[in-house]
């Protein structure tokens, strides 16, 4: 944490309350970066999944689609989820728009009657959950300070 000195007490109370105004968005910020560093825990997993060089475009899909969504507010604080979307590159009978990458994610995830389960979001989460809560602090006491100043 950054050492702050003031000359007079108005210095201070009046940067506390620029602190306070600029919440919202030091919060919208600081949870970004949590969830890039999230988001890059699971696209490392996903480049490292045991599939098939026959399923190798199934990763490449499942990289591609995965991302953030757009920052929204929900029951008085703010929300991202990160997430799969789309369908996959190749189109089958059964998908004609191909196989939706959710549902891809899912059957890798968990597993079918012929697929053993590799969970890879769920490793990924755990792993990244203290170094998401590192990023996201690092960002508060980075933006607090600049601030402060």
């Amino acid at each position: 944490m950054a050492t702050i000195r003031f000359k007079r007490g108005d210095d201070y109370i009046l940067k506390l309350e620029r602190v306070g105004s600029e919440a919202d968005e030091t919060t919208r910020r600081a949870l970004y970066e949590g969830a890039k560093v999230v988001a890059d825990a699971v696209k490392n997993n996903i480049r490292n999944l045991p599939l098939c060089d026959a399923e190798k475009y199934i990763l490449r899909d499942l990289e591609e689609s995965f991302g953030i969504t757009p920052m929204r507010s929900d029951r008085g604080g703010w929300e991202v989820k990160l997430g799969f979307d789309g369908y996959g590159s190749r189109k089958t009978k059964k998908y004609p728009r191909g196989l939706p990458n959710q549902l891809a994610a899912r059957a890798i995830e968990s597993g079918t009657s012929f697929r053993p389960k590799h969970p890879f979001v769920r490793t990924a989460v755990n792993a990244a959950r203290g170094p998401c809560r590192e990023a996201m602090k690092r960002q508060i006491d980075e933006d607090i300070e600049k601030i402060m100043k």
